[in-house]
């Protein structure tokens, strides 16, 4: 299906929105199953700062300042907790994450993405049961999997990871 929809080929943004939308087809061929728990957390802290805020404006409507200020103050200091914890997984080590996935045998897979401005490469990190020392930073121009027509073409994303992979079982797994 991803492979019927025409994509500009003047938009580095475009074209690495769609390799990162269709990591999960091709990992998934590799037998990769994506978690979506990082997603999960990230949510749930927003969702929960969100009810902190509306919370708080609650009682700023409904009572009186001094009634309410122990009950306010509280409610600052979590939501500024809440706040620092989903900075932590924004930024950092889980920056441009986009895939996190598992295979059978529970091998956990961490992809990172990210391209240069005005610079038609794919740059990509991936790590393997979260061991740094041993992660493969990449590159492959947009050229590689997109036609000349702007179709994307997932095979050869797939048989360009796979390689990629195949360079961890060389790195004494």
């Amino acid at each position: 299906m991803s492979e019927l929809k025409k994509t500009n080929l003047n938009s580095v943004v475009d074209l690495r929105t769609v390799v990162d939308d269709n990591l999960q087809a091709s990992l998934g061929k590799l037998g990769y199953a994506q978690s979506f728990t990082l997603t999960d957390l990230k949510l749930a802290l927003g969702y929960m700062t969100i009810a902190i805020a509306g919370g708080l404006f609650y009682l700023d409507k409904k009572f009186e300042f001094k009634d309410a200020y122990n009950f306010t103050v509280a409610g600052i200091v979590v939501y500024f907790i809440i706040s620092g914890i989903h900075l932590f997984f924004t930024s950092g080590k889980f920056k441009n994450n986009k895939y996190v996935g598992y295979n059978d045998s529970k091998e956990k897979i961490l992809i990172s993405s990210w391209t240069n401005k005005y610079e038609p490469t794919y740059h990509y990190k991936i790590v393997i049961n979260d061991d740094e020392s041993r992660a493969i930073t990449a590159q492959f121009p947009f050229t590689s999997v997109f036609d000349s027509f702007g179709y994307y073409k997932s095979d050869l994303t797939t048989e360009i990871l796979q390689k990629e992979l195949e360079k961890f079982g060389k790195k004494d797994l």
